[in-house]
């Protein structure tokens, strides 16, 4: 972190320079005011069709419970469809509550009845646990609050 003010430097004198792995160098790092800056100044870096830097920032920060970094990417690109699925194989139980509740969550996480599946991420483990469950977001939640493991399922 702290590398803005070198990408400032570079960006003045050659801004061409400013490309994708810039981007990915600044969510590997979990450089928040790097990716907010090169938002603001090479957008098109972003929402690219063939690689998309904002999902990569997303899966990192969300894996590593970087709840700054997540909030800031579902409000900068509010268009954008997130997974759950970074945050949950984390172990960033309160970040999947907090996306569930506020961000776009990705069509494919959604059953047939539109709800979220939460149940199915969160239960990553307890694949035996799934039939009832799924129904059950809330009881799912919860038991994995109190630390329910495998055999209490």
């Amino acid at each position: 972190m702290g590398n803005l003010s070198i990408v400032q430097q570079l960006h003045e004198h050659t801004p061409d320079a400013m490309g994708i792995n810039v981007a990915v160098y600044a969510a590997m790092s979990g450089d928040l005011p790097l990716l907010n800056w090169l938002s603001l100044k090479e957008p098109d870096v972003f929402n690219d069709p063939f690689y998309r830097v904002e999902h990569v920032a997303f899966d990192i920060a969300a894996a590593r419970g970087d709840f700054e970094t997540v909030q800031w990417l579902v409000a900068t690109f509010p268009d954008a469809a997130w997974s759950l699925a970074p945050a949950a194989l984390g172990g960033n139980l309160e970040l999947v509550e907090w996306l569930h509740e506020n961000a776009n969550i990705d069509e494919t996480q959604r059953n047939h009845y539109g709800e979220h599946m939460v149940g199915l991420i969160l239960a990553v483990g307890h694949q035996h646990c799934f039939g009832e469950f799924l129904d059950d977001k809330k009881k799912v939640l919860d038991d994995l609050k109190r630390g329910a493991r495998v055999a209490e399922c």
